[in-house]
């Protein structure tokens, strides 16, 4: 047994474990059979290492006196302390730059292992640009198997607040925020802020306490394909040191690739676009996680 724990932290304390824990799962699993009868185990993502770690645990306590053993444990909880805050990072996949083949789109993130498909709805009123329809937003979220969070840029909030049944984040550049906020969870749904990258993070303060997400944008908002601007990093510093006093999500929505996702630690959700559009969307998505 010591010989298997310890090529199971060599894989568990190398530069990526993700990968290796996928490409060695039949060896995990053989070693750690519990693994399989595990509640909280999802055998369609054994390579998730948060989920591995809090199961090799009981498989550990007997040999925790091995002073070899004993280090390299010690060495991966704080391996584990350090990356916590990555391992539950999700991705958001967003269509815009996709709008004129959405299906085709949808279909590919339906076999990523994405989390949310990130919908910009935008009619023209607050942005240059306009996006999906009401009708194609509902075909879209009847073709995605993935959660659909909806993000409205447009000053005509009643509207379509109110043909809307997903997750909601508008603007806080809009008028009567609290009004908008208290019409969303009259739906029974969460809802949630963005902010532009120009906007003083301030005029968000007076409603932490009422939204569940707060979405930061990284780029001047109305299309994909834009540069990551670092000027809101103070921002999402900001959000995460509160983040516990007021209990929302943070999410960062634009120029989020391989380069610029270490800028994003703070956050819980990174929205991505063109990096993983462009291209092959399970082997970007590999790229992307290879640099958390």
């Amino acid at each position: 047994m010591n010989e298997n724990l310890e090529k199971l932290f060599d894989i568990l304390l190398s530069n990526n474990p993700s990968i290796l824990i996928r490409e060695n799962e039949d060896y995990i699993f053989n070693i750690i059979p519990e693994l399989r009868k595990s509640k909280g185990f999802n055998q369609n993502n054994p390579w998730h290492i948060y989920d591995v770690y809090d199961h090799i645990l009981h498989v550990i306590d007997g040999v925790k006196e091995n002073i070899i053993l004993k280090s390299r444990y010690e060495n991966y909880v704080k391996f584990i302390e350090e990356k916590e805050r990555w391992l539950f990072l999700k991705v958001a996949v967003s269509i815009l730059s996709e709008k004129d083949n959405y299906k085709e789109s949808i279909e590919k993130i339906n076999k990523t292992d994405a989390d949310y498909l990130h919908l910009d709805v935008m009619d023209g009123s607050f942005t240059e640009s306009s996006s999906f329809s009401l009708n194609e937003s509902k075909e879209i979220k009847e073709l995605c198997n993935k959660k659909v969070d909806v993000h409205i840029m447009s000053i005509n909030l009643k509207k379509i607040i109110s043909e809307y049944i997903n997750n909601i984040t508008f603007h806080i550049e809009n008028n009567d925020i609290e009004k908008y906020i208290d019409l969303i969870k009259e739906k029974n749904i969460k809802v949630g802020l963005a902010i532009n990258p120009d906007t003083d993070l301030s005029t968000i303060y007076p409603y932490l306490d009422k939204i569940d997400r707060v979405l930061v944008m990284s780029v001047v908002p109305g299309k994909g394909g834009q540069k990551f601007m670092g000027s809101v990093i103070p921002k999402l510093i900001y959000l995460k040191e509160n983040k516990d006093k007021y209990n929302y999500e943070i999410e960062v929505d634009g120029g989020i690739n391989k380069e610029t996702i270490s800028l994003v630690k703070n956050a819980d959700i990174a929205v991505v676009g063109s990096f993983l559009t462009n291209g092959d969307y399970n082997k970007n998505l590999e790229l992307l996680k290879e640099r958390i």
